[in-house]
């Protein structure tokens, strides 16, 4: 080989190894550096028509949304309809993110961020995977943490990775993937206001019976039936609450029907009559600390509709009763939608459907009696305190009532006698205490110096007539009048 070949060799392996130098160069930065900004998912736009299901897969466990005609369902609850408007935000927010800025390619520092594989030891990301009807994907996110602001608002961006990709991003998206698959179910399992609900009864399990009902919708108040002897409701309006009983009903869990069973150890019964003829049987369970129910809904010919009973500017306007057909067609679809279910209920709505007569009513209260004077504190209850007779009454007089009041179980005392000051209960207001018969005033002999009527000295010995508590008593003293007697009786 002469030296001008030799020259060319060389300078054609100088050549190829500076080419190599600027490849390899290249390709490095490409892998540190990649564009700052575009879309987070490309091409989701154009297929977002194509996702039936989104799965959520955490270290934890994860739980998969599917799309089942115009509505989306929670596939590990067999089905059941999850909230609509929950699942467009979570797609919507995919579609619209975008990236801000090129953060680690290290898989040794993926951690700090949050996006590393949701199967690593101690994981705290979540992959999210859109699938299409042949379960290819569509899509494949890493979720990491979310970026710290200083506002309560949260920044509204998160750290992220494409599932496959080394180089994480901090991506504007603000995505909320609930943590329980329970939390994206649609809670509210049935609503009947309370204007159209006429009756509800409340079966315990061992036959006790809890019954309130309305004569008509413009009832405000309800009645509470079978109340025992000696006790009241424990406020005028308690049979109210439990016409609320389908107005706020929810969901904590649900599973198909046959998961749990109801053939046996069921608990309370409620039983929910509206005016228009619909009515509601919620059946309920207690198993393993949870709190379980099914309903069933049926229709009966309603009782003919009763006149107004409230007279009142306020009361509630009545509900236009629906037509039977309409009604039956209201059956037909709470049926379909909830006979295939067992609800986990709240215990707020157990203690509605298992309310027991025991818990509205109290023993009455006894009746208020007269206290001495100067004894209104004297520490002894109402019941306890007795009816004080005054003692400046004539014996037979206070015999006679102290007799009738403890013949009803009443207490009574002989009291002292009434103030000088207090006016006989019998005489005139304008009779200046002096009797019509002359007598003496109401102070007594040793009280008054008005001349002394002989008169009376000659009657004194004699016999007064007995014409009851309003004649003059044996020892010269004046009974109280009739009215005055009944008053202290009473």
């Amino acid at each position: 080989m002469n030296a001008r070949n030799l020259t060319l060799l060389l300078l054609a392996a100088g050549a190829a190894v500076a080419a190599a130098a600027i490849a390899l160069k290249g390709a490095g930065s490409h892998a540190e550096a990649p564009a700052t900004a575009g879309e987070l998912l490309p091409g989701l736009e154009a297929r977002a028509n194509d996702v039936v299901a989104i799965r959520i897969q955490r270290a934890s466990g994860g739980y998969t949304l599917k799309r089942s005609g115009d509505r989306w369902t929670l596939e590990d609850r067999g089905g059941y309809p999850v909230q609509i408007e929950a699942v467009r935000k979570t797609v919507n927010a995919l579609l619209s993110a975008s990236l801000v800025e090129p953060k680690t390619a290290d898989p040794a520092r993926y951690a700090k961020l949050g996006v590393e594989d949701f199967d690593a030891p101690d994981s705290k990301s979540t992959l999210v995977t859109l699938l299409d009807a042949s379960g290819r994907d569509v899509a494949r996110l890493v979720v990491g943490k979310e970026a710290e602001a200083s506002g309560v608002q949260g920044s509204g961006q998160r750290y992220v990775r494409r599932a496959g990709e080394a180089q994480s991003w901090l991506a504007n998206l603000k995505l909320d993937l609930h943590e329980k698959p329970t939390d994206w179910l649609a809670k509210e399992i049935l609503k009947i206001t309370q204007d159209r609900v006429r009756a509800i009864e409340v079966r315990q399990p061992d036959g006790e019976t809890l019954l309130v009902d309305r004569a008509s919708p413009d009832q405000r108040d309800f009645l509470l039936h079978g109340i025992p002897e000696g006790q009241e409701p424990t406020y005028p309006t308690v049979a109210n609450s439990l016409g609320t009983g389908l107005e706020y009903v929810n969901l904590e869990d649900v599973l198909p029907a046959n998961e749990v069973d109801f053939s046996s150890g069921t608990g309370p019964i409620a039983r929910f009559d509206t005016f228009d003829g619909l009515v509601v049987t919620v059946t309920t369970k207690d198993q393993d600390g949870k709190s379980f129910a099914t309903f069933s809904a049926s229709y009966e010919e309603p009782p003919a509709a009763s006149p107004p009973t409230s007279d009142g500017a306020d009361a509630p306007p009545a509900p236009v009763r629906r037509p039977a057909d309409e009604v039956r067609a209201e059956v037909e679809a709470l049926n379909a939608r909830l006979a295939p279910w067992v609800f986990q209920i709240s215990s707020y709505n157990r203690s509605q459907f298992g309310k027991k007569l025991s818990e509205v009513v109290k023993a009455k209260a006894p009746p208020p009696s007269i206290a001495a004077p100067g004894d209104e504190d004297g520490g002894e209850s109402d019941a306890e305190r007795p009816m004080i007779i005054p003692g400046d009454l004539p014996p037979a007089i206070q015999e006679q009532i102290k007799a009738d009041l403890e013949s009803r179980g009443e207490k009574a005392v002989i009291g002292p006698p009434r103030k000088q000051s207090e006016p006989d209960p019998g005489a005139s207001p304008d009779d200046g205490g002096e009797r019509d018969d002359g007598g003496e005033r109401d102070g007594g002999a040793g009280g008054s110096d008005a001349p002394r009527d002989e008169s009376a000295d000659e009657t004194a010995d004699e016999p007064a007539p007995d014409d009851g508590p309003g004649a003059p008593a044996t020892d010269g003293s004046v009974g109280p009048s009739a009215p005055t007697a009944d008053l202290l009786a009473r």
